[in-house]
């Protein structure tokens, strides 16, 4: 690295060269406007011609204080007033665009007119076969979607009036362009040939079908390889941010370096890649003002650990309107404390360390030899010193913010605890290892019992919806001592395929459409798959499932608009982060939500009093609780809430509130209130 230097100037006028510097926060090394006469001086010892940017003019004229070490200093020649950049350098970024749209309809043609001609063989003897052969050409026409895509987003991108578009910019969307359309051009290839075999092949013996499917999926799957490496490629050309620099004249100390990285240093929070552009430079004294002398104060360690961050958070910089998955983890909890702010009772949000696996097990919470700690997302209502503790554990695909409609209702009767757990929502999402259903359990049962003993609880209600009930089903057989009562919303693990109601998804399966999404459940072909593979458009499929699930058609109170929009932002971004609790879905269940090692094999062995609730309209069927019950030695009763579905407590909050506290009557000093069952409830 060049040796660091104290630049301080107040230049006067713009000339033909605009300045590139790099900066990284340094508390030892500042611009300031108590003197700036020997700057230029300096300049011309450290490279010919260069000037600072209007910027610093700027920063200057209001005296603020700007951390900053010397990189690497060159110069570029502005080309003119309403062209920043290099003149070629959008031939190769249009370049990009036509060759990933060309490419891709190339392959899209290819596999429509040749898996086509199949179809139209084979209808002639077989025409009650041509709609369920159409599979390829529909899975060729979409290659030409994946073009269009990265040809939108490379069009996009190219604006030199607006900000600079330079060689590394075009070259990076060129790469991108020829990544996508001869990736889907290969696709194209293979669907149309598979198809057209495949389908003659079909008609002959049907049993080949989804061997046809599977082989067309995997050809799918190179344009959609195209597809993301397209986006990420396409994301590196981000104009004024990374710079190709085309220096003429070597630097002090013989440095001819290929990128330029601009970063301030903002308080203590870590480094931030800005920008030095021109068509920025209005706004570098607001964004040095946020910048406090307290932060050249910090610690070592503190300075370390911000450094930490800011090369995790700068070793990819993805602007905001090209990331494929608009989430992370602070869009989690930034989500979940907009959304608890429509809660009333005072309440604490923790991250509880649960340790890096349960002790002397071999499953660990995460792939990795080392003792890295991992920590649940656990939040805690005020609430009596004589109250009763109550947590609740949500169910598959959820996290704790699901039962925001009622805290308030619960924390006045309870000291309310509600959790993600391990793998979802706001807790730790480590690498799921597990490769049994024993592993699966495990994971989830063994995490809890660590926040647990972390926690200090004993002697707890307990509350868990649909998968969350299972675990705590699961829980409750193994540590009984510590439950006095067992509260089963909608749960899993009860259903039997002898059920009359599942005759129809029974038969679903033996269809060759039933193989075919069977195959993709052994695969752990999870739903949050589809939110993330559909990056940017996530948002919607998700506001469009919120807002006819808990409102058109919902069964009794209807969420408000504001409720649905907290909610929606919510589930998105608890769904699209980090693949990791969501795959013990095939561990646990068989393809129609069964589980693999049913409760009701395990009936016989309760300890714990139990209530399982159910909405009305409940999917989960209510009658394998009442076969549970003939074999449990312990109270257990079943309470059905009207104008409610699976999701009783957001469905008919005030029901399921009764519910409980009906369940729970005899620990509660209120408990006289609920001697009979309260009406509108209905007792299986």
């Amino acid at each position: 690295m060049p040796t660091e230097k104290v630049l301080q100037s107040r230049e006067t006028g713009f000339c033909e060269h605009e300045n590139i510097i790099s900066m990284v926060g340094s508390p030892s090394h500042s611009i300031n406007s108590a003197s700036w006469a020997s700057t230029l001086q300096i300049c011309s010892k450290i490279a010919a011609s260069v000037h600072f940017h209007q910027k610093f003019k700027q920063a200057a004229g209001y005296g603020h204080v700007l951390p900053v070490r010397v990189e690497t200093l060159g110069t570029r020649k502005t080309m003119s007033a309403t062209f920043s950049g290099d003149e070629t350098a959008p031939f190769f970024g249009f370049l990009g665009a036509a060759a990933a749209l060309v490419f891709s309809c190339m392959g899209a043609a290819y596999g429509t007119a040749k898996s086509g001609v199949g179809v139209a063989s084979m209808g002639v003897m077989r025409p009650e076969l041509v709609m369920k052969s159409i599979v390829p050409v529909v899975m060729a026409g979409v290659l030409g979607i994946y073009g269009l895509i990265i040809a939108v987003i490379i069009s996009t991108g190219i604006n030199p009036k607006a900000k600079s578009y330079y060689l590394f910019d075009g070259y990076a969307h060129l790469s991108s362009g020829l990544a996508c359309g001869l990736a889907g051009l290969s696709a194209g290839m293979a669907i149309g040939i598979v198809g057209d075999a495949g389908v003659r092949a079909n008609a002959q013996q049907p049993k080949l079908f989804v061997g046809m499917i599977l082989i067309l999926i995997f050809a799918e799957a190179l344009a959609l390889y195209g597809l993301i490496v397209g986006i990420i490629l396409s994301s590196r050309a981000v104009g004024d941010i990374w710079r190709p620099f085309p220096i003429d004249t070597p630097l002090v100390g013989g440095f001819e370096p290929l990128w330029i990285r601009t970063t301030v240093n903002y308080k203590s929070t870590g480094n931030r890649i800005i920008s030095l552009g021109r068509k920025r430079s209005n706004s570098m004294a607001e964004e040095v003002s946020s910048s406090s002398p307290a932060a050249a104060s910090t610690t070592t360690a503190s300075t370390v650990a911000a450094a930490g961050r800011a090369k995790s958070s700068t070793r990819f910089l993805w602007p905001s309107v090209l990331r494929w998955i608009p989430t992370s983890t602070d869009h989690i909890l930034a989500s979940e404390k907009r959304l608890l702010s429509l809660v009333k009772t005072p309440f604490e949000l923790e991250q509880v360390n649960i340790g890096s696996g349960p002790p002397g097990s071999k499953v660990r919470w995460f792939r990795s030899a080392s003792d890295e700690p991992r920590f649940i997302n656990t939040i805690t209502f005020d609430s009596k010193d004589d109250s009763p503790t109550l947590v609740m554990v949500h169910g598959y695909g959820a996290s704790h913010g699901f039962f925001f409609r009622n805290f308030d209702a619960f924390a006045k009767h309870f000291r309310v605890i509600a959790i993600d757990q391990l793998g979802w929502g706001g807790s730790s999402r480590p690498d799921f290892t597990c490769k049994s259903t024993e592993e699966t359990e495990a994971w989830f049962i063994e995490s809890f019992e660590e926040w647990r003993k972390a926690k200090h609880l004993s002697n707890f209600v307990l509350l868990g919806h649909s998968f969350g009930g299972y675990i705590a089903a699961r829980y409750a057989l193994k540590h009984p001592e510590h439950i006095k009562h067992l509260v089963l919303v909608g749960s899993a693990g009860f259903s039997s395929e002898t059920d009359a109601r599942y005759e129809p998804l029974i038969r679903f399966r033996a269809t060759w459409k039933g193989a075919v999404l069977s195959q993709l459940w052994e695969s752990n072909f999870t739903p949050q798959k589809i939110i993330r593979g559909a990056g940017p458009f996530g948002p919607d499929l998700v506001q469009k499932y919120t807002s006819a699930r808990f409102g058109a058609y919902a069964e009794g109170e209807v969420l408000s608009n504001e409720e649905t929009r907290l909610l929606t932002d919510y589930v998105y971004h608890t769904l699209a982060a980090k693949a990791s609790g969501e795959l013990c879905m095939k561990h646990i269940f068989a393809f129609g939500a069964f589980t693999r090692v049913p409760l009701l094999q395990s009936a016989s062995e309760w300890k714990v009093p139990t209530t399982f609730i159910y909405g009305y309209e409940d999917w989960m069927s209510y009658e394998g609780a009442q076969e549970a019950r003939k074999h449990m030695k312990v109270p257990c009763e079943i309470i059905r809430v009207p104008q409610a579905g699976h999701f009783v407590f957001i469905d008919n909050p005030t029901g399921f509130h009764s519910a409980v506290l009906y369940a729970c009557r005899r620990f509660l000093s209120s408990g006289a209130d609920y001697h009979s069952l309260p009406e509108g409830l209905i007792s299986a």
